[in-house]
């Protein structure tokens, strides 16, 4: 809609218009147009738009006080298809030559060539605004896939970065293991061995103390070998590289945890899933299969659930009974016994599909159960 346009024709028209017209009755052509120019802008075809501009052009031959405001009434004809009908304006102008001046009629003339000057400028105005608004929506469009692209690029760097970490964890520890441990373990028996000849000797008492710093340095890196065998065990990492290579069917993995589980329930959960995803794989004709890990105020919740069809009826499942019938049955009893050792409660049905669901209490840092 131009506004703008329209109100600076209506006050050129006007311009041209009063000095002449002073009368009490001069202000019914100036309603005329104005009711006129509201209605072309209401109009959206522009076919009705040409029909106004025809039915004004006849009301100027009615009364040639109309002429002075066929800029305003044209300006929308413009914009449509229909502009050549602009010349119907040369009818009435030529029929009120007798009432008006040349100067006049040349006036209404140029201000129709104003009309069309404006109303094409209004339209790339718009054009250029449609642009800018749809390169801002565009960039900003791109801005947002660059920064979740950006995101996406600095989770995998954090997790490469950290199934690294695990990795070389893992790695010192078994070289420790395989070397120094070794080596402590041969000192040792040496020592031993040295101890049972030397029995009476002098060297006896020296050699039983020397032992005995030997067996505590073993103890001591056994227990750290196993603090960081432990340290590389991360939950998350672990189920996402046993989830991706599984290509029985599609597995969604939800994780949702603010703290690392213990190590206990680590191990726990990772034998179950992989026991899960085996059962998937030799019973079922599951084409999808989800599991969720989600971390609650006072429980760790584990769901393995798939969409495979039985032949059963839908309901809890009986591990007594199914233990001994199908040879999963072992796997699952060993679930349960793995929950049952971390003082959790496991619930398996049948729902449309196989759904075993897991709760386990979590645990403060003194070893006690934490409540809800």
């Amino acid at each position: 809609m131009l506004l703008l346009e329209k109100l600076i024709l209506l006050l050129l028209c006007l311009a041209l218009y009063l000095p002449g017209n002073l009368t009490i009755y001069a202000v019914v052509p100036v309603i005329a147009a104005l009711t006129a120019a509201a209605l072309g802008s209401y109009l959206d075809k522009p076919a009705w738009r040409a029909a106004l501009f025809a039915l004004y052009a006849l009301g100027c031959l009615a009364d040639p006080r109309l002429v002075f405001f066929l800029p305003l009434i044209g300006i929308d004809l413009f914009q449509g298809r229909f502009w050549p009908l602009i010349l119907l304006a040369a009818w009435p102008l030529a029929a009120s030559l007798p009432r008006l001046d040349w100067g006049l009629a040349l006036s209404v003339a140029i201000l129709i060539g104003l009309a069309w000057f404006l109303q094409d400028r209004g339209l790339k105005l718009a054009r250029i605004r449609s642009q800018a608004t749809e390169y801002e929506d565009l960039t900003r469009d791109r801005a947002l896939r660059l920064e979740q692209k950006n995101k996406a690029l600095m989770e995998k760097q954090d997790y490469e970065v950290r199934v690294a970490t695990l990795r070389e964890r893992n790695r010192i520890a078994r070289d420790i293991h395989d070397h120094v441990g070794h080596l402590l373990t041969r000192a040792i028996l040496q020592l031993g061995a040295i101890q049972t000849i030397s029995r009476s000797g002098p060297l006896h008492e020296p050699l039983t103390g020397l032992k005995q710093t030997l067996d505590d340095s073993m103890t001591e890196i056994r227990r750290s070998l196993h603090d960081l065998h432990d340290a590389s065990v991360d939950l998350t990492v672990e189920l996402e590289a046993m989830v991706g290579p599984f290509t029985f069917c599609p597995v969604s993995l939800v994780i949702d945890l603010r703290e690392k589980p213990d190590q206990p329930l680590v191990l726990a959960f990772l034998a179950i899933v992989r026991e899960g995803l085996s059962n998937i794989a030799r019973h079922s004709n599951a084409t999808q299969a989800s599991l969720l890990l989600r971390e609650h105020p006072g429980f760790y919740q584990l769901t393995l659930r798939d969409n495979g069809t039985s032949q059963e009826a839908d309901g809890p499942v009986d591990l007594e009974q199914l233990t001994g019938q199908k040879s999963s049955g072992i796997g699952l009893a060993g679930m349960a016994e793995r929950v049952r050792a971390l003082n959790g409660q496991i619930n398996i049905r049948r729902e449309q599909g196989f759904v075993i669901l897991i709760t386990v209490p979590r645990q403060d840092r003194t070893g006690g159960r934490r409540d809800e």
